[in-house]
């Protein structure tokens, strides 16, 4: 039902393929792309591809994300430590999360504000020791989140910082503090990596304030290498506080050698956390040259741009875009659904809590394949239906899941056309259609993966306990009842892709 209603109302909905219809459809996180159409600004700006970044640079932002969308989870983070390699194995929510794989956790904890989680952990691999800072989860931190009148920051005069952010970070920081001085001295490290989604974000650059002031030789070695990575983050002091920010930045490069602190500060589609609280309250971007990540890809913005929130992008004809996420939005930065991995981590716990034997992982399996693929079974049987009673020449054009063809790719030029144009509720906007120079076909089925079983152990609250892997099919539900990651609103975040081509 829920799916007609849409295909009524949402002008792009016929556009998305039946996993990505289900998708949306199910959605209960905060996305903020009404609130971004309402609330943005452009940058007459077009992105093409000199302004992409390296395909390295991507990819160890991925790997942050990873820490940053941990911090979200129900469970312990020690247990979760304890069984990274029974949370990895396929349908558990931990098996894209790579990059977690051979990580120690140095220490876990709540701030006194709000009870922010938190913790930080070294990957031996890379020798980095990551701190990674929740965002918005509790009805009192997105109070907080609201609160944004400012105060005097100390790290210079008139200098001003978001007052809410800045309670829940001086709840936060002994905690920081303490485990960054236990990771540096038990742990050989070269490089400290401060990573966050949403409010998470900004908490990691007030705490980055703190160690580019007067670095404590008892806390960071001079020269060690610091790399700030935030996903969707909003906005945190004032035009002051955020001057002294790049001078403090300049020093420690000055110093210690240009890549010794590296800012990555990732904008998204459609997502208008960014550009909170707004600029006419006073706040300002940190980042001189922010990223902006759309369709799959990551942008350089120019400092001249870094305010706005959303952007043309023009890809060419050699350039072929896989379009996982084409609405974009709060919880897709890194080609990742954050929603099917807070789902997964609300079932175990829920299951975990009411099993404490061996049944749990059995009833877990069940309910992934029940709610994330069962509507699958539904398609197949509704094709079979229109098949019988089809042309023969017309059901050959079906496609493999049941969708015909032309659907798939966009209802054929005209749908494919739609498609290029997306405006901040997902929807084509017609008006900056006829401003395009040209329209391809824009990739929208998701990349399949590859089934696999294991067998490993999980720590349990009650011990550690085996279990055993199951096969899995691709498909996506959306129903957690997670609260969404920041209570403002945001800039523009509008796209026009340009001459997207299809990867089939």
């Amino acid at each position: 039902m829920v799916d007609r209603l849409k295909g009524l109302f949402d002008k792009g909905w016929r556009e998305l393929t039946p996993t990505q219809q289900r998708m949306y459809a199910r959605e209960s996180l905060v996305n903020f792309r009404y609130i971004a159409k309402i609330c943005s600004t452009r940058s007459p700006y077009t992105l093409t591809s000199a302004d992409l970044v390296s395909t390295d640079l991507s990819s160890e932002l991925s790997e942050f994300g990873q820490f940053a969308e941990l911090a979200y989870n129900n469970l312990p983070i020690p247990m979760i430590f304890d069984s990274l390699d029974m949370l990895s194995r396929t349908d558990f929510p931990l098996e894209s999360f790579d990059a977690l794989e051979g990580s120690e956790l140095v220490g876990s904890f709540k701030g006194k504000v709000a009870a922010v989680p938190a913790f930080v952990a070294y990957r031996p691999r890379v020798k980095q020791l990551v701190v990674s800072i929740s965002g918005t989860k509790t009805l009192k931190q997105g109070v907080n989140d609201c609160r944004n009148d400012r105060k005097h920051h100390p790290v210079g005069k008139g200098c001003k910082v978001h007052v809410g952010f800045w309670k829940m970070y001086k709840g936060l920081k002994p905690f920081l503090i303490d485990a960054l001085k236990k990771g540096l001295k038990e742990k050989d490290v070269e490089t400290i990596v401060l990573t966050g989604h949403s409010m998470g974000g900004a908490l990691c650059y007030l705490l980055a304030i703190d160690l580019l002031i007067e670095p404590d030789k008892d806390l960071v070695p001079p020269g060690t290498n610091i790399k700030l990575a935030s996903f969707g983050s909003p906005r945190v002091g004032d035009e002051k506080l955020v001057k002294e920010w790049r001078a403090l930045i300049s020093a420690y490069r000055s110093k210690y050698g240009t890549t010794a602190f590296q800012e990555y500060h990732v904008k998204g589609y459609n997502d208008g956390v960014p550009s909170i609280p707004p600029r006419w309250l006073g706040f300002r971007t940190f980042a001189e040259s922010p990223l902006y990540f759309v369709a799959g890809r990551l942008y350089r913005v120019p400092p001249s741009e870094n305010e706005h929130g959303s952007f043309n992008v023009s890809l060419s004809p050699s350039e072929k875009a896989f379009v996982d996420y084409p609405r974009g939005g709060h919880n897709y930065y890194n080609n990742r659904d954050m929603e099917k991995f807070g789902r997964r981590m609300k079932w175990l716990d829920e299951l975990m809590q009411r099993d404490t034997g061996t049944g749990w992982e059995e009833k877990y399996l069940r309910r992934v394949g029940k709610r994330e693929r069962g509507w699958e079974k539904k398609v197949r049987k509704a094709k079979a239906k229109a098949d019988a009673v089809m042309d023969p020449s017309t059901s050959a054009s079906s496609s493999g899941d049941g969708t015909p063809s032309s659907s798939r790719n966009g209802n054929g030029l005209d749908g494919l056309e739609k498609q290029c144009n997306v405006d901040a509720s997902g929807s084509p906007s017609h008006d900056e259609l006829s401003s395009a120079t040209s329209s391809e076909t824009v990739g929208l089925t998701p990349e399949p993966r590859t089934p696999s079983n294991s067998t490993s152990g999980i720590a349990t609250k009650e011990g550690v306990v085996e279990k055993t892997g199951g096969a899995r099919n691709d498909g996506l539900i959306s129903s957690t009842t997670e609260t969404g990651n920041n209570g403002q609103c945001a800039d523009d975040a509008r796209l026009t892709l340009t001459n997207v081509v299809d990867r089939t």
